[in-house]
């Protein structure tokens, strides 16, 4: 059985990801641990987050701000973003930015899961670190491409894991293949998740079935499933909450456990405001958004 840690978009803020962390502990062991990247950007705390995501051992994704604040290139980046990613990059060691250097964009697959910051589709141009999947059609995109290819076949993956939109969703889709290509026998179902979703003790848990589902036109049915966490510093799912999630795979079963967690918004709201952060940036983490 694996039990894999996933968080992602951590932006700089340390007080998030400190409590993130501390919850996750509370929840057992990990067979693996994923940061989907944009570990940097907006927030004020870019070394700071750099070094509990390498300490605590996270197999870390690059995402599009960690590239920005590396290389400066900003295009399509508001002005807010734009002016958090040149802080970032003028606060960075060089221990850290050797770190964003090291990471890889491109998404890392297994039998039975596959990550990456954005999508697994490369579709007209984007993808991998800023193609957003935001319906069942970008779903459907990133399905398609959630495969690779070892010295016998192509494996198809069931699950994919993604970042960057900062929005908790789910996604599922069921498939067959044929002369090589991969076509839906419906269109994939994508539902994303708010604060008011969550139970009680801030929790989203969803079984993933990974059998095959019956035959079309005598083509075996597949299904594949999309997740996205949510934010761990800059939540957008209409709460200050930093989310993160579970994922649990044994054999043909697999459990999400969607969480989000309180943490100190103001501590990092001060930070930002001693640095001279745009008010933008600094009221959004209040208000979820």
């Amino acid at each position: 059985m694996r039990r894999i840690l996933v968080i992602s978009d951590v932006h700089s803020n340390l007080p998030a990801l400190r409590a993130v962390l501390e919850d996750a502990r509370k929840q057992g062991e990990y067979t693996d641990k994923y940061c989907l990247g944009d570990v940097v950007g907006y927030g004020p705390f870019p070394n700071e987050c750099i070094a509990e995501v390498k300490h605590n051992g996270f197999k870390t994704k690059r995402g599009n701000h960690d590239k920005a604040v590396l290389d400066g290139n900003t295009r399509g980046f508001n002005g807010m973003a734009e002016w958090a990613a040149q802080y970032n990059q003028r606060a960075l060691t060089e221990d850290s930015m050797q770190f964003l250097e090291s990471l890889d964009r491109s998404p890392s697959f297994d039998p039975e899961v596959g990550f990456v910051h954005a999508s697994f589709s490369r579709i007209l141009g984007g993808g991998f670190e800023d193609m957003y999947i935001e319906d069942h059609i970008d779903a459907s995109l990133a399905m398609i491409a959630m495969n690779y290819r070892n010295s016998r076949k192509v494996v198809q993956v069931p699950i994919g894991v993604v970042g960057h939109t900062h929005i908790p969703m789910h996604a599922r889709g069921e498939f067959f293949q044929s002369g090589g290509e991969t076509y839906f026998s419906r269109d994939p179902i994508s539902r994303k998740f708010n604060f008011s979703d969550y139970t009680e003790d801030g929790t989203i848990k969803i079984d993933l079935d990974m059998t095959m589902q019956g035959k079309i036109k005598r083509k075996q049915l597949m299904s594949k499933h999309i997740l996205n966490f949510g934010s761990v510093g800059q939540p957008r799912h209409g709460s200050p909450n930093a989310c993160y999630g579970i994922l649990t795979i044994d054999g043909y079963k697999a459990f999400a456990e969607f969480r989000q967690v309180p943490y100190n918004v103001a501590e990092v709201q001060e930070k930002m405001r001693q640095e001279g952060f745009p008010e933008g940036l600094i009221n959004r983490l209040a208000l979820g958004k």
